[in-house]
């Protein structure tokens, strides 16, 4: 079980890292429950537009999980971070711009509109811009500890996710609607 589990949380973050160090840019657009590694990969994205039916968190810390990518403090004030990580609240999609989180929140029927608008606008910028800008942000925050502390989270887990714990225990061996 350890072994399996990390594999797939090694491939899971491989996935979030490719678009971090992608020079190109992405877009995230949310709708409904943005939670967990989905709400690590919305973040990861160099823009999020969200519906205004969206909500973020990490409410697996409820049950003694934790996440392997601690996105948040990056895009959060740092209190906020910690009360979504030490509660396992979750956050609406307009509280998640007021704080900075998501770019823009719409209705959930012009979100898809308000994503290609967002991409049609960036295409319009030459490529090699695109990619110094990018690239130099993530530099900046890299600069901070961002990679820094991905791979400290990722040890962090790597060394307590695998120990005893009964939730996820019985979501594997019964499945989630038993456990919870």
């Amino acid at each position: 079980y350890a072994e399996g589990s990390r594999r797939f949380f090694k491939r899971r973050y491989a996935f979030i890292d490719r678009v971090w160090n992608s020079p190109k840019p992405f877009i995230a657009s949310v709708h409904s429950y943005c939670l967990a590694a989905a709400s690590d990969l919305a973040n990861t994205c160099d823009v999020t537009i969200a519906s205004d039916d969206a909500v973020f968190g990490y409410p697996a810390v409820r049950w003694g999980g934790h996440t392997h990518r601690l996105t948040y403090p990056w895009h959060l004030p740092f209190k906020k971070a910690k009360e979504l990580m030490l509660t396992g609240d979750r956050m609406s999609a307009a509280d998640a711009e007021r704080h900075g989180m998501v770019n823009k929140v719409v209705p959930r029927d012009k979100l898809e509109e308000e994503t290609r608008a967002m991409a049609a606008r960036m295409v319009m910028i030459p490529l090699s811009g695109l990619i110094v800008n990018k690239l130099s942000m993530n530099y900046s925050n890299n600069v901070q500890g961002y990679q820094q502390a991905m791979t400290y989270s990722f040890q962090m887990a790597e060394t307590n996710l695998w120990r005893k714990n009964d939730f996820f225990e019985k979501v594997q061996g019964e499945g989630l609607g038993s456990a919870l």
